[in-house]
């Protein structure tokens, strides 16, 4: 099960999933994940507008 979250959570914080469907992917306790993730410190992945702020940041 461990590995599953890390595999889960490295997939939510790249942006390759969403967090309902990470959720799903380790069970149905949903809770669980994100007290986990916190736990381990993963950062959610920036959105699109984040993205493009920090683009603009750089650049500057």
């Amino acid at each position: 099960m461990e590995l599953l979250r890390r595999l889960v959570a490295t997939m939510y914080a790249d942006g390759l999933v969403g967090g309902s469907s990470a959720c799903m992917m380790v069970g149905p306790e949903k809770n669980e994940l994100h007290l986990w993730m916190c736990e381990h410190e993963v950062i959610p992945p920036l959105s699109c507008d984040e993205c493009e702020l920090e683009r603009r940041n750089r650049e500057e």
